[in-house]
């Protein structure tokens, strides 16, 4: 199974920790901001579409066409 843990402390390795400088050319660096928008996105849609099958509890009303 896939763990987006791992691809977190992929992205910190190249941190110099003393002075916290980035050490990543800038392909990674441009990769890791597109891939955490696109995780955060994911996200979304995973967390609305979970809440759209939820019943609203509302009843009573019936559309008829």
């Amino acid at each position: 199974m896939y763990n987006i843990e791992d691809d977190r402390d992929f992205k910190w390795k190249n941190i110099h920790k003393e002075s916290g400088v980035d050490t990543r050319d800038s392909f990674q660096k441009t990769f890791w901001q597109m891939w955490d928008s696109v995780s955060t996105l994911a996200q979304v849609v995973s967390t609305l579409d979970q809440f759209s099958r939820k019943p609203s509890g509302s009843t009573g009303t019936v559309c008829r066409h």
